[in-house]
């Protein structure tokens, strides 16, 4: 797992987490739809390749337009979506909600702007993690959200 704060990034890998770390971690993600069904040793290989971002009220998170960088997973906090481009949010997601995934897999470009609407913590999957861990399966079984 990779902690990011304030630009500077450190990796914490799994066999570094204490044991309650650990736990918090993986019963997170038994929460996130996507991997309701996903066995504890996947869950594992999926906690090692995470990272930790913050953002602040307000930060973009990710731009309408831009490539496809990463997989976010909403620990805390409230996303807003601004599909048009016009600063109007037309929806938002919460704690164990998630975004990113559909440019992911389709190869291209963010379909709205994400904003924090408060301050936020996100659990990360870079592209090249969810590449490897995610994207064949979700292609088969993901019903869009956006």
């Amino acid at each position: 797992m990779l902690r990011c704060s304030e630009g500077l990034c450190c990796r914490i890998h799994l066999g570094e987490l204490n044991a309650a770390l650990l736990a918090q971690v993986l019963r997170y993600l038994k929460h996130v739809e996507v991997f309701k069904n996903f066995k504890k040793k996947d869950l594992e290989m999926v906690c090692d390749a995470l990272e930790i971002q913050d953002y602040n009220v307000g930060e973009v998170v990710i731009r309408k337009g831009q490539p496809a960088r990463a997989f976010y997973m909403i620990k805390r906090g409230t996303v807003g979506f601004d599909v048009e481009g016009n600063g109007e949010i037309k929806g938002t997601r919460g704690p164990t909600e998630y975004f990113g995934e559909i440019a992911l897999i389709e190869g291209g470009q963010c379909t709205a702007t994400a904003i924090a609407q408060t301050d936020c913590e996100f659990y990360v999957l870079s592209k090249n993690a969810f590449d490897q861990l995610l994207k064949d399966q979700l292609a088969e079984s993901l019903d869009p959200l956006h």
